[in-house]
């Protein structure tokens, strides 16, 4: 048993998680959409912003570097994000409320990314409400939610890291740790004073505690 449990495989998501607000509006508008369609893939999923994933790792290839993920992040300003409606990535016929992103959030993003493992799944930070849907499906909801106001800020002071089995069509994500940021908030007024040039290798701007 324990050979298997160290050769097990995990996915991991490190995931930015919106007030319990957000997270109920979110549910509505997912309860709607089934009263609507029946059934969909992210039907039960709870409201967050992916930030990076790690597919196939095994526990201690990710799991001994939470103590200098935790050391880095707490040195990252916390942030408020503001949703602005709805938008679609119709690639793939997915529905997402939308994040604000003016150039001090994009930089915030970029500096999150870079200290967070793994790669993003999708260059565009955002709420998933339906993926994957079919273009039937799509093409019905999409004009309701294209036209629908949705305006909230809240604010991000944590990273939160689920994990699941992988090849498992059964195992679900749990949370297997949460760390925070500081508590100084990044806004517009101190936004120039936070940038911390980065090294030419690592092309971007750092962002730290102020």
């Amino acid at each position: 048993m324990l050979h298997e449990h160290i050769t097990q495989l995990y996915n991991y998501l490190y995931v930015l998680s919106p007030d319990e607000q957000v997270k109920e509006f979110i549910k509505k508008y997912k309860s709607w959409s089934a009263d609507v369609i029946g059934s969909f893939e992210s039907r039960h999923s709870i409201a967050h912003i992916t930030v990076n994933y790690l597919d196939r790792k095994m526990l201690s290839f990710v799991e001994p570097s939470f103590l200098n993920l935790e050391y880095r992040l707490r040195k990252l300003p916390s942030i408020n994000l503001k949703i602005n409606g709805f938008d679609c990535f119709k690639e793939s016929n997915t529905i997402y409320a939308s994040i604000e992103m003016d150039e001090m959030t994009k930089a915030w993003f970029d500096q999150m990314q870079t200290i967070a493992p793994g790669k993003p799944k999708h260059k565009t930070p955002h709420i998933t409400i339906l993926k994957n849907l079919s273009k039937k499906n799509f093409d019905l909801l999409w004009p309701k939610f294209q036209n629908a106001l949705f305006q909230h800020t809240f604010k991000i002071d944590n990273l939160t890291v689920l994990r699941k089995e992988a090849f498992n069509e059964d195992a679900r994500y749990k949370t297997v740790a949460e760390f925070k940021f500081s508590k100084r908030v990044l806004t517009a007024d101190n936004f120039r004073n936070v940038y911390v040039p980065m090294k030419k290798t690592q092309p971007g701007l750092q962002l730290s505690a102020f």
